[in-house]
């Protein structure tokens, strides 16, 4: 196939996208979704905070990952060695939010994973225009079990360098 082949073939494909109209989103369905993601962080942030002063995480991380907002801490410990090598394993605990703008519903479900052993996936679910202290109650329990769990597989060497230790 030649390039002018190639630009006479793409012709036709251009001319039908012109003539299909685009879909029109609806207004005022991705303005209340924003806004209910934005309260929800709010709610979340401050448990994930107090969790990083009791176990030196690193700083929440925000992302997008398959249609839904990720906030959450994670980070490898030195934890002895494996073949010779440092073992660092990764312990992480992140709330996934995701957004139904449809029906105004949202989704919030929390993975951890504790030096490498991935925990319970739980989740919550509500309303845009409901109250938010299920999800709050819901964030306080998941980093109780998180931390929890981080302080019962920790080693004693990683809780005395981390200042943890009784």
């Amino acid at each position: 196939m030649t390039t002018r082949s190639l630009a006479e073939s793409i012709k036709p494909l251009k001319a039908r996208r012109e003539r299909t109209r685009p879909k029109k989103t609806q207004p005022g369905r991705s303005l209340p979704a924003l806004f209910a993601r934005e309260r929800l962080e709010t709610r979340i942030l401050p448990y994930l905070e107090t969790l990083r002063e009791a176990i030196p995480l690193p700083a929440p991380h925000r992302r997008l990952y398959d249609g839904a907002w990720v906030i959450g801490l994670s980070g490898n410990f030195r934890n002895g060695t494996f073949k010779g090598h440092a073992y660092e394993p990764l312990s992480r605990i992140q709330f996934l939010i995701r957004m139904d703008s449809k029906n105004s519903e949202y989704s919030i479900s929390c993975s951890s994973t504790v030096f490498n052993h991935d925990l319970q996936t739980d989740r919550v679910h509500g309303r845009f225009n409901e109250s938010t202290q299920a999800v709050e109650e819901f964030v306080e329990e998941q980093c109780l079990q998180f931390a929890r769990s981080f302080l019962n597989a920790s080693p004693h060497s990683l809780r005395k360098e981390l200042g943890i230790d009784n």
